[in-house]
């Protein structure tokens, strides 16, 4: 069940706490032209469920699914038409960022091909992350470095 409570209110955005099968997201909603929503799992008896939950929560516009390994952003064709999709100050979404990728390089080229595109990402489960800063990119590529490392001990 999905339950969203609104907190704050600014000029551009408003805060809610979203709960998700019982898990609580921070959901911040910036006034953008379009958000682009990315879900992936690695395998075919793995669920999008509540990722898919979660970017409805955040009012995606739009929401592209994908079954692929996150070791690689290589052969993702649904993350590629995802960044395809974006325009000038649009946002890509992702509730987790493991969910993007378990690559520290692929993290950091995920962030530059969004702001190349004069958008930008956010990360449901971590809205405290500003990513328009370099300090909010460096903190995110060594989230991606830990997922790299996840990823290594599990395979």
């Amino acid at each position: 069940m999905i339950f969203a409570t609104r907190f704050q209110s600014h000029e551009n955005m408003t805060v809610e706490v979203v709960q998700i099968s019982g898990a609580q997201y921070p959901h911040v909603i910036w006034d953008a032209r379009m958000l682009i929503g990315y879900a992936r799992v690695s395998s075919q008896g793995q669920s999008l469920d509540r990722q898919i939950g979660a970017l409805n929560a955040a009012k995606a516009d739009e929401i592209f699914r994908e079954v692929a390994s996150g070791q690689t952003v290589k052969g993702r064709p649904q993350l590629e038409r995802a960044i395809d999709a974006l325009g000038a100050d649009d946002i890509f979404v992702i509730a987790e960022w493991d969910r993007a990728t378990r690559s520290m390089v692929d993290g950091i080229d995920i962030i530059q091909r969004v702001a190349d595109r004069s958008a930008t990402v956010r990360v449901l489960d971590k809205q405290w992350l500003d990513l328009t800063t370099p300090m909010g990119k460096g903190i995110l590529a060594f989230l991606s470095a830990l997922a790299e490392d996840e990823r290594e001990r599990i395979t």
